[in-house]
C-alpha cells in the first residue's frame, strides 16, 4: 500500500478528511490543488505514469478510479500506460456537472478513453460494450475497455 493522492503529475496536495453526513464513511476524503486550504493535511502527490515506471509496473489489468471528481485528472497522469494499451479495464466514477455549462471531469475522462481506443459498459454480471453517447450521463459508474489495438 502506498499512501499518495493520485493526479495528473507529482508533486504536493491536501487531503480533506471528510466522513460523510454520518461521520462513518472514510471514502468520502478528496484531494484540493490549493496547499493552503484550511482544514486539510498535505500529502504526496503521484501520476501513475511516473509512479509505475518508478516501481517497474509495465501493464496494469484493472485500474480503480474513484477518487471524488478529480478521476480525469489521475487519468491524465496515466496518459503513457492508456495510450499504448498498458491498461486492460478500468472501472471509473463519473461525477457529472450539474450545470450544463460548467467543466466536467466525467464528460472529459469518456473522451480522454475513446480516444485511447475504449468502449464502454454499465457494471454488472453482463457487460455490453459500446461507444460512448448520452446514455453514460445516466450511470455514476462505467467499466471502459481497450479495443482498439
Amino acid at each position: 500500500m502506498h499512501e499518495v493522492a493520485v493526479l495528473n503529475k507529482n508533486g504536493q496536495a491536501s487531503l480533506k478528511r471528510f466522513r460523510g453526513e454520518l461521520g462513518t464513511n472514510e471514502g468520502m476524503n478528496f484531494v484540493l490543488r490549493d496547499l493552503g486550504a484550511s482544514g486539510t493535511e498535505r500529502v504526496q502527490a503521484v501520476c501513475i505514469d511516473q509512479f509505475c515506471q518508478d516501481h517497474t509496473i509495465t501493464y496494469i489489468d484493472l485500474m480503480k478510479i474513484d477518487i471524488q471528481g478529480h478521476e480525469y485528472s489521475a487519468l491524465e497522469g496515466a496518459e503513457r500506460l492508456i495510450r499504448s494499451g498498458r491498461v486492460g479495464i478500468i472501472f471509473l466514477e463519473l461525477n457529472w456537472a450539474k450545470n450544463a455549462n460548467a467543466s466536467c471531469a466525467a464528460a472529459e475522462s469518456i473522451r480522454f478513453l475513446e480516444q485511447a481506443g475504449y468502449q464502454f459498459s454499465r457494471p454488472g454480471q453482463r457487460l455490453n460494450w459500446g461507444r460512448a453517447g448520452d446514455w453514460l450521463e445516466s450511470v455514476s459508474d462505467v467499466v471502459a475497455k481497450r479495443v482498439r489495438p
